[in-house]
């Protein structure tokens, strides 16, 4: 099993192409200040805390069973790509805590298939200027996207649990679909900015306070099924079209003082 040791590449200019062998452990800030264009982690990877911290490198590429430890690529700021590698195998990828925080170039983020959660802060404060993807039943933690901004359309994926505040003042999220069957946990876009349509789709669980004065916000759309919680919509003071199933449950103050009120 190879081992990179702690500072090991440490403000080091690598190889355009940087690929991590499968099974490494690359220890605290061995390639941080590095500079190399494209990493990719083979599977079984794992990064210690900090492995890339403020390293130059443009596209990372993850591979199955891959684990990414806490600020493994903080303030990457030109950091654009994050993708699968294309590795098969039965493996599932962690991203933790602030892994990607105040990543500011970030063009297109692609979350592969076998990552099962996204930990807390991991994007906070980062901005994501292209596509940003999910799997199916991700986890997405508390914070995890605090404040951070994207632009394009939001798709949380059917089975997802999205934890409290984890897109909370963030910005430009113009359209966000919350796929069947998913959770959003109290707060999950607490005062998010330029939100400004919602479509709920069925039996979605969505936590009180969880688009609380999105004062953007025009349009929701909630499906059969839907379970809406406390002042999920409150002070939404733009909303002036809420489609709500018959179906549906909601609780009476859930938009509370906002346009639908």
């Amino acid at each position: 099993m190879v081992e990179i040791n702690e500072k090991a590449f440490f403000s080091v200019e690598l190889p355009d192409d940087l690929i991590i062998p499968a099974g490494a452990t690359v220890h605290k800030q061995a390639f941080a200040y590095s500079q190399s264009k494209r990493v990719t982690l083979s599977e079984d990877v794992s990064l210690d805390d900090e492995a890339f911290y403020y390293a130059e490198l443009s596209e990372l590429y993850l591979s199955p069973g891959d684990t990414i430890g806490e600020k493994a690529f903080f303030s990457c700021t030109d950091l654009e790509t994050i993708a699968s590698s294309g590795i098969q195998s039965d493996g599932s990828t962690v991203i933790d805590a602030q892994a990607f925080a105040y990543c500011e170039d970030l063009q297109t983020v692609h979350i592969p298939a076998d990552v099962t959660r996204i930990g807390k802060e991991a994007f906070y404060y980062a901005k994501i200027k292209g596509e940003l993807t999910f799997p199916e039943g991700i986890e997405i933690a508390d914070k995890a996207f605090f404040s951070a901004e994207y632009r394009g359309a939001l798709v949380i994926p059917q089975k997802a649990k999205v934890g409290s505040q984890a897109f909370a003042y963030g910005e430009r999220f113009e359209d966000v679909s919350i796929g069947r069957s998913a959770v959003l946990e109290d707060e999950a876009f607490y005062y998010a900015q330029n939100v400004v349509r919602v479509n709920v789709a069925e039996d979605v669980e969505i936590g009180s306070k969880a688009f609380f004065s999105c004062d953007t916000l025009e349009e929701v759309t909630i499906a059969e099924g839907a379970t809406i919680g406390k002042q999920a919509f409150a002070y939404c003071l733009s909303l002036t079209n809420a489609n709500v199933s018959s179906g549906a449950s909601v609780k009476e103050d859930a938009f509370e003082y906002s346009g639908e009120d």
